[in-house]
């Protein structure tokens, strides 16, 4: 994800660019060193954030991408494995976007320096469903710029139909000799299978 990283400042981030702005403009008017010192260590504040940000973002890797097959109408659950070769605070707010996302998930208060995000997609079309582009991005350290990147994982994942009828699936062989497995109904299947024979005496 180093290879395409866009970055733009936030909200905080423009009003922070504005007090730099009134603090430069002040200093030159009243020629005040005080307030010229105020406006340049406020500068290098801003580009030293600004590093950080596109560097929390630079190292970030996408270990695994999982997802399990459902029925069609269930919402499509993603996992998502991220690590980070930076400190593990640089991965504080991460978050990833996607079509049909439901829900946007966030990591907070991570241990270490991976883990894990879990997505919930809008209920899927029977078939076969496609991962769309996701857009990974952070605030971190300070929220004064917002980074982000496009992943674009290969995940396929076959969506059954749905079942119908609220009937219950047959039950397990019975472990008694002559019990015919599950319950017998001529509704179900089970009353054909015959019931095994008993060893005759010599």
């Amino acid at each position: 994800s180093g290879r395409r990283i866009y970055i733009l400042p936030t909200r905080a981030g423009l009003a922070f660019g504005g007090l730099m702005a009134v603090a430069f403009i002040a200093g030159m008017n009243y020629g005040s060193g005080l307030a010229m010192l105020l406006a340049f260590w406020l500068c290098g504040f801003a580009l030293a954030a600004m590093m950080r940000t596109q560097r929390s973002m630079a190292g970030s890797e996408l270990l695994s991408v999982r997802a399990e097959s459902v029925f069609a109408g269930q919402p499509m659950p993603v996992v998502l494995r991220l690590a980070s070769r930076t400190a593990a605070r640089d991965f504080f707010a991460t978050t990833l976007h996607g079509a049909d996302l439901k829900a946007e998930a966030t990591t907070s208060g991570l241990s270490s320096a991976q883990g894990e995000i879990t997505l919930e997609f809008a209920p899927a079309p029977r078939g076969i469903w496609s991962l769309p582009a996701l857009q990974l991005g952070t605030l971190a350290p300070f929220g004064l710029f917002r980074t982000w990147t496009w992943l674009a994982p290969p995940l396929q994942v076959p969506v059954y139909p749905r079942p119908e009828g609220g009937r219950p699936l047959p039950q397990a062989p019975g472990s008694a000799i002559g019990q015919a497995p599950g319950a017998a109904g001529h509704d179900e299947l089970t009353w054909l299978i015959a019931e095994p024979a008993l060893p005759m005496a010599s």
